[in-house]
């Protein structure tokens, strides 16, 4: 099971990106790449940069989020509930 740190505090995790564009030769070509999002706080992305695989050169934008731990909409209530207590 994976720990997702920003999830536990309420965030949601959101896969913006499914697929990449890669430039390979056929004996480096891989049906999927796995990427860890263990750890991932809130408001935190994983980027195309992130994705490491030897022997594939990944085509699309560097800095394109793959995925994201989003805050929920009440999380938001609350915190601003909290900073209007402040």
């Amino acid at each position: 099971m994976v720990s997702l740190h920003g999830v536990k505090a309420g965030g949601k995790l959101v896969t913006k990106m499914a697929a990449v564009k890669v430039k390979a030769t056929p004996e480096n070509l891989r049906e999927n790449l796995e990427v860890s999002i263990d750890g991932l706080e809130l408001n935190e992305n994983i980027r195309v940069e992130d994705i490491k695989a030897e022997g594939i050169e990944i085509l699309n934008s560097p800095r394109i989020p793959v995925a994201s731990v989003v805050m929920t909409r009440q999380l938001r209530q609350e915190e601003a509930a909290d900073a209007k207590k402040k």
